[in-house]
This record gives C-alpha cells, sequence and structure tokens, in this order.
C-alpha cells in the first residue's frame, strides 16, 4: 500500500511538470507571435493615407498672436504661378495671407494638401490670399496640382525669399494679418480644414 501511495505520487509530480512544461511553450509560443506581430508593424512604411488620417487639428491661438513684422515696402521677393506669371510678393501687402511651404517629395506636404484645397474652398468668397510655394520646378508643380485636381493658387519660388520664410524643413504654415504680422506659424503638417481655423482667419479679415 505504501508502494502504491508512492508510485501514484511521482505518478502525480511527473504529470504535473509535463503540463507546466506544456504551458510554458504556449505561453512562449503567443508571446513570440505577439512580437513578430508588433515587428511586422513597426517595419511597415507609413503612407500618405494612413499620414492624412492622422493629421490633427492645429492649436490656433483664442486672440491673435504678435510675430514678426514684414517690410513688404522693400521686399523683392518673386513668384511665378502655375500660368507662368511672375508676380511680386510686395503685391500682397495689406492682406490677410495663408501661405504654404511645400513640396511634391514631401510626403507630410502631399498629406495636408487636400484639408489646404478645403480650407480655400471654405475661404473663397473671403479676402484672404492663398500662396502654396515650392522651389521645385513650375512644370512639376503644375503635373502635381492637375493629378491632386488642386484650385488653390500654386507658386514656384523664382528668387530668394524673405529672411522670415527662409525655412530648411517642410512643410511650414504661416498665416499674415492685414498689417504684415506673422501671427500664426505652424511647423508640420495638419488639419487644415478645421473650423478653428477657419474662424480665426475670417477674424483676420473683419
Amino acid at each position: 500500500m505504501h508502494i502504491k501511495t508512492i508510485s501514484i505520487f511521482i505518478l502525480g509530480l511527473a504529470c504535473g511538470a509535463l503540463l507546466s512544461i506544456l504551458i510554458m511553450k504556449i505561453t512562449l509560443s503567443h508571446s513570440n507571435r505577439q512580437e513578430k506581430s508588433v515587428q511586422n508593424i513597426s517595419m511597415e512604411k507609413p503612407t500618405i493615407a494612413n499620414v492624412r488620417a492622422s493629421l490633427n487639428a492645429p492649436h490656433m491661438p483664442l486672440m491673435v498672436a504678435t510675430g514678426s513684422i514684414i517690410d513688404f515696402k522693400n521686399a523683392q521677393w518673386q513668384l511665378r504661378g502655375i500660368n507662368n506669371k511672375i508676380i511680386s510678393f510686395a503685391d500682397f501687402r495689406g492682406k490677410v495671407l495663408f501661405m504654404n511651404f511645400w513640396g511634391t517629395w514631401c510626403g507630410p506636404c502631399v498629406a495636408e494638401m487636400p484639408s489646404i484645397q478645403i480650407l480655400y474652398d471654405s475661404l473663397k468668397h473671403d479676402p484672404v490670399e492663398f500662396l502654396a510655394i515650392s522651389d521645385e520646378s513650375i512644370s512639376k508643380i503644375q503635373e502635381f496640382g492637375k493629378r491632386e485636381q488642386l484650385t488653390l493658387p500654386l507658386f514656384q519660388n523664382v528668387s530668394k525669399p524673405l529672411p522670415e520664410f527662409d525655412f530648411k524643413v517642410w512643410p511650414v504654415t504661416v498665416i499674415v494679418n492685414k498689417s504684415g504680422t506673422m501671427v500664426y506659424v505652424e511647423s508640420g503638417s495638419a488639419k487644415w480644414d478645421d473650423p478653428s481655423v477657419i474662424k480665426f482667419i475670417r477674424n483676420l479679415c473683419k
């Protein structure tokens, strides 16, 4: 009877050990699958679609901010429209401006462009000028505008910009009030068709 009890006890220990090993293998296998899944997600390249879907609305100030005052009077900066017409930046003196510095090669720039187009359509009858400015060739800008079905004003930078606009990283968006003050600057892409942006710009136009 004693030997039988010991045998049952040993058998129980063996079964318990086997069960523990089996549980460990299942846990490790599940952990490895989760790790591989995380690795696969982290290795996925961001696309324009998922960048566009993740854009946040910019944090527009409740009151008009103060910033650099642009010297329109002495500005020699020139821009070329997609109609190949050269214009002077000085011609925009006294106007509210929404300026976006971008490039066709810049993923975040391309991602935010549809929201800028919607903003432009929303403010089409308001006294605000839109300037989407790129350093690329006019043909590349034209092709991009046609492909993306953009009607907002696209421009090529054809001369050295004012120091205030000599940005090294794109996209950058600048809003200028009637007195020529840069009241808002955003470095990076954003959801520009947000109602807070429309409200902010319309307040500047009053």
